[in-house]
Order: C-alpha cells, then sequence, then structure tokens
C-alpha cells in the first residue's frame, strides 16, 4: 500500500479502514488456534488427591451402609476436602499476586476482580438498567457547551508565531514512541495490541507515518480511534459503594489511536514551551522533569521555613501545604474556548 499521497478526509478514513482489516487478515494467517484440551488446576497437589480418594470412599461406605458413624466420618470428610480446596486456591493466588509482573498482573487479578459480583444499592436504584443509568450521569456528566463570552483580543501573548508551522511525522518519531510503549496493556474495540502494532511497524515502516500524516494534514480521527470499551471498577478503601461516585471508569482505547494521540501529545508538549504557554513550575509532560523534581520543589521552601526562626521569639515558622482537586475539569474544557487560547498563543492550526 502506497499511503504517501491520500487526498482527502474520505481517503484517510478508507486506508485506515483497510489497515485495521489487513492487520486482522494478517493475525487470522500467522497465530494458530489452540486446541482445547483438558488442564489440571495449577493450585492442584497431591495432598488433595488423597482427601479426594478417602472422601469417595467415604461416601461410598455411608452409602453401603448407612450408620449414624458412617455419615458423620463421610461429612467430616466432605468438609476436610472443602476447606482443603479453598485454602490450596487461597494460597495458589496469593503465590500469583506476590510474584506478578506488569505483563501478568491482569491475568493474575481476573479471579479476584469484583466484575463479576452484583453492585450493591446505588442511591435507591435496585435495577441494573437504572444502576447503570446513575453510574453514566455520575461519572459521565454532560459536556458544557453553552455559549460563552469570548476572550478579549490579544488576551494571551505568544513568544513565538508557528500557526502555519506544520511538519510530516517522521519514522524517528514515530519509533520513539513505539519504544516507550506499555506493552501487555488491555487492548481496545478492534483487538489489536501495541506488540501487533510493533510487529507491524518493522513490516512496514513507512504506512504508520504516511497515515498519521495523512490525519493530521486533513484533520482526520476515525471514528473506531475513538470508541472504548468501559470497565467501571470500585475504587478501594471506600467505606460504603452504595454511591457512583465510590467508582471509576476505565477506557480502553484503541492502541493504534492511542499511538497517534501519544505523539500529538509530545507535540503539544514541545509546542508549548516554544509559544510561551508553559508555567516555570509545570512538571507534567515536560521532558527532564520527574516526580524527585516537584517532590524537591515541595521539599526545599518548607525546610528552609522551618529553618528560620522568628525575630521576637525562637520558635520555627510552622509551613503548610494546600492542594486542591479540580473534580471532572477534562470533562468541562470548554471547545471553543480552548480553541481561541490555542489561536492567541499561536500554536499550529
Amino acid at each position: 500500500m502506497d499511503l504517501s499521497d491520500l487526498q482527502g478526509p474520505e481517503a484517510t478514513l478508507r486506508a485506515v479502514s483497510n489497515i485495521t482489516l489487513l492487520i486482522h487478515q494478517a493475525i487470522e494467517v500467522t497465530i494458530p488456534y489452540k486446541s482445547q484440551r483438558k488442564v489440571e488446576a495449577p493450585w492442584w497437589n497431591h495432598s488433595l488427591t488423597l482427601a479426594k480418594e478417602a472422601t469417595k470412599r467415604a461416601d461410598r461406605i455411608a452409602r453401603l451402609t448407612p450408620t449414624d458413624t458412617n455419615r458423620q466420618d463421610s461429612q467430616y470428610k466432605r468438609r476436610k476436602w472443602t476447606t482443603m480446596v479453598h485454602n490450596a486456591k487461597t494460597m495458589y493466588h496469593v503465590h500469583q499476586l506476590q510474584n506478578a509482573t506488569t505483563r501478568t498482573i491482569w491475568k493474575t487479578i481476573e479471579r479476584h476482580s469484583t466484575h463479576n459480583k452484583p453492585i450493591p444499592l446505588l442511591g435507591e436504584q435496585s435495577h441494573f438498567g437504572d444502576k447503570c443509568k446513575a453510574l453514566r450521569n455520575a461519572l459521565f456528566p454532560p459536556v458544557k457547551t453553552a455559549p460563552r463570552t469570548p476572550l478579549p483580543p490579544d488576551f494571551l501573548t505568544h513568544t513565538r508565531d508557528i500557526c502555519h508551522h506544520t511538519r510530516p511525522v517522521t519514522i524517528h518519531e514515530r519509533c520513539l514512541v513505539i519504544t516507550h510503549l506499555k506493552y501487555g496493556t488491555s487492548v481496545g474495540p478492534d483487538d489489536i495490541s501495541y506488540t501487533t502494532l510493533q510487529h507491524f511497524n518493522e513490516a512496514a515502516p513507512l504506512l504508520l507515518p504516511n497515515l498519521f500524516t495523512a490525519c493530521l494534514t486533513w484533520s482526520v480521527h476515525p471514528h473506531e480511534w475513538k470508541t472504548a470499551n468501559c470497565v467501571v471498577i470500585p475504587k478501594p478503601g471506600k467505606k460504603s459503594y452504595s454511591q457512583p461516585k465510590s467508582y471509576r471508569p476505565i477506557s480502553l482505547l484503541s492502541c493504534f489511536g492511542k499511538l497517534l494521540e501519544t505523539i500529538i501529545a509530545k507535540r503539544l508538549a514541545h509546542t508549548a514551551q516554544m509559544c510561551g504557554a508553559r508555567h516555570p513550575s509545570q512538571i507534567g509532560a515536560q521532558a527532564e522533569n520527574s516526580a524527585v523534581d516537584a517532590l524537591l520543589r515541595t521539599i526545599d521552601p518548607i525546610a528552609k521555613a522551618i529553618s528560620q526562626k522568628k525575630a521576637s521569639n525562637k520558635f520555627p515558622l510552622r509551613p503548610m501545604v494546600l492542594t486542591h482537586d479540580m473534580e471532572g475539569a477534562f470533562n468541562q474544557v470548554h471547545l471553543a474556548t480552548l480553541w481561541e487560547v490555542m489561536t492567541q498563543r499561536r500554536m499550529p492550526l
């Protein structure tokens, strides 16, 4: 496929659909299906085999000779057998959790997941459909799109005018993103993982840069890249799970689309620095900054305040740290205002 000269949004969307279809066809051809076979439980041991045989023998004796002694012996061995199975499963799962890695953690906690457990009453809602509506209204509030007062002209300044600065996605830029991806994460609705994209990139190094360049040139973000599988999980440590706010959603987007979003995020961070839109105290999404830098910036003024002594007495000052959290900040971003901010910052169109 030659994607170096895609003309128009329709051709770009068609190319995305074709590449997705070809990847699925390649997966069907190259990845063999495993045959069904009887798998022994990994938590099984020889003691359970002996206990099971003893339980069957006691059940058979109690059935052939139904005396009180034989029935009590059968019940005792069956309870013992049940306890041994429960303890063996628990010890196995604890061992798996203690030795879990980033690649096996999702499979390990699958048995400990609360997804299959019934959701308690959410407020006054007891029906499953009503619970879903309550979670949707609480976790995904409607975005405010009402008109707002436009920003005054020249409200924001810029240090560099790069509104007409455009450049294609390079192979180096794409390789840099693919190298730092978190492999082993869950896939989106298209069932294409980061590992598959890595092999696809090795087989056709020019297809992804050309496709992403066409998406940026024609302002295209395909619908399949914006569709997500949403999983609602309970927040740990809550006293009660009867309120929708006690849960949080995880949106599993397409890895294909997240690859392009990662490239755009890196470009936005670099552009914000060039235009003067980055605050000096900004830590996140900035190169050569880490959590250690944020910790030092917090501890250093506290240490200086503690070391200083008041002129009137010798007691040190008592510094305080004030923090705040914007609830639902991402959902409440006004699109028209954000567009004006980026325009006045003279960011690339």
